[in-house]
């Protein structure tokens, strides 16, 4: 069966609001972009990891994405609300002609002399090949840079993760209220009435440890606040967001001239930790376009393919391919009858449609 092959002037990977941002960028100086998302989402770090503040964006860009959300109600405070976001930013990129793709994970790249000339993705409906003259990684992870050889550390250290309530007739807070504790639990008025967001922090950036502190989390919250009973957990992060800087490097690759990065802004704030990733996007995205002259000679097509660095090997005796329903209960009772079980899935929680891929929010 033939790979789907499209080509373009500039491919960002990373839909991130990063990613988001420098996609956009390029698009508005006239040049073909592809956006390639490994997750479901657009701007995961507030539509998955539920961080709201922005008051940090000052490009023309973060103010139109904020505006649209005000029009509807959805800006104020400084925070945003998450699936109006989501939204905006899928209307900004399909107003702007990119090409979006989400589910899709980098595993191969062409490589001419000098040059990044192609990548091969896998996603949901298989692989697919994309010819370009520009590579921007915008991936926390930056797999473009693994797969070009420059070692990279996955970011340790702390990861932030919310929860909302939703219905509380009785909302005594106008302002966050900061508990402190060991999770640095913060009490944020949300944006509509009778909601309420609590971010905690984690030790670690691992999304099963954020689920799994909820039990104790919430039942000390009600002691302290016995108003939250009569209210309803609606929706919880699917993804922590880590709260260390992503691997440095350098914004060009040493070794391939079109291979660029998105370099990281300035520290993130405690309330606002993802304000500056839009602009982040941006700027990478103006660095590109004035080099651009640079990059005018099409790449030749690309031959030599060059394979991510060899993974871990992992063995078991039933492998399951995806996590929804179904998938996760075939898992788990293959698990308690004494099998060696591996499970595949490619979102960041487990049960499908009826935990996240449908009723994310609400």
């Amino acid at each position: 069966m033939p790979m789907p092959v499209e080509t373009v002037d500039v491919v960002v990977v990373g839909g991130g609001l990063a990613g988001v941002g420098a996609a956009l960028t390029c698009a508005a100086a006239g040049l073909q972009t592809a956006l390639i998302e490994r997750r479901a989402v657009l701007g995961w770090e507030a539509a998955w990891a539920g961080q709201l503040g922005f008051t940090g964006g000052k490009s023309p860009l973060t103010r139109t994405v904020l505006q649209t959300c005000q029009q509807v109600g959805a800006w104020g405070s400084g925070r945003v609300d998450a699936p109006v976001l989501e939204m905006a930013l899928n209307h900004q990129v399909l107003a702007a002609g990119v090409l979006q793709r989400n589910y899709w994970h980098p595993v191969q790249a062409a490589v001419a002399a000098r040059l990044l000339t192609g990548l091969r993705c896998a996603g949901k409906s298989g692989q697919h090949q994309l010819h370009a003259r520009v590579f921007l990684d915008a991936d926390r992870l930056l797999p473009l840079w693994q797969i070009a050889g420059w070692p990279v550390v996955p970011p340790q250290g702390a990861a932030r993760s919310t929860l909302f309530y939703n219905g509380l007739a009785h909302q005594p807070l106008t302002q966050p209220l900061a508990l402190g504790g060991e999770q640095d639990l913060q009490l944020i008025p949300g944006i509509w009435p009778g909601e309420l967001a609590i971010e905690y922090t984690l030790p670690q950036a691992d999304s099963l440890s954020a689920l799994l502190i909820l039990p104790e989390l919430l039942s000390n919250l009600q002691r302290q606040f016995p108003h939250l009973k009569n209210g309803i957990l609606t929706h919880a992060s699917l993804e922590s967001f880590p709260l260390a800087a992503p691997p440095p490097t350098p914004g060009r690759h040493p070794g391939f001239d079109n291979l660029l990065r998105v370099l990281p802004g300035p520290a993130p704030e405690a309330l606002n930790p993802v304000g500056h990733l839009l602009d982040a996007g941006v700027s990478a995205a103006h660095r590109l376009l004035e080099d651009w002259p640079a990059f005018s000679t099409t790449p030749a097509a690309p031959t030599d393919w060059t394979p991510l660095p060899a993974p871990r090997l992992h063995h078991a005796e039933v492998l399951v391919c995806g996590g929804g329903t179904a998938g996760a209960l075939a898992a788990i009772a293959s698990a308690r009858r004494g099998a060696h079980t591996a499970l595949l899935e490619s979102g960041t929680f487990l049960g499908g449609t009826g935990t996240g891929s449908v009723h994310t929010y609400y």
